[in-house]
């Protein structure tokens, strides 16, 4: 089985928001003199990006299940 091609284009675009909320994260625990960690402050972010960050979470979930039920049915052949 292979990922859909709008499967790949919305785990791209995951990827991609994660590591903007991580980068911007490190960048001001830079700012604030501290090490830069991969820790997210909730409430650091807009409701908006809360709502894109729980979406992007459940995007995630789909694919490793959707990856994990094609693994064991391939494994069950």
């Amino acid at each position: 089985g292979t990922i859909s091609r709008v499967g790949a284009e919305n785990l791209a675009e995951t990827f991609q928001f994660l590591l903007r909320l991580r980068l911007r994260q490190q960048l001001a625990d830079l700012q604030a003199g501290e090490t830069p960690s991969n820790l997210l402050t909730l409430d650091a972010l807009s409701g908006m990006e809360q709502r894109h960050l729980k979406d992007a979470l459940v995007n995630i979930r789909q694919m490793q299940d959707g990856i994990g039920a094609a693994f064991q049915t391939g494994m069950m052949r």
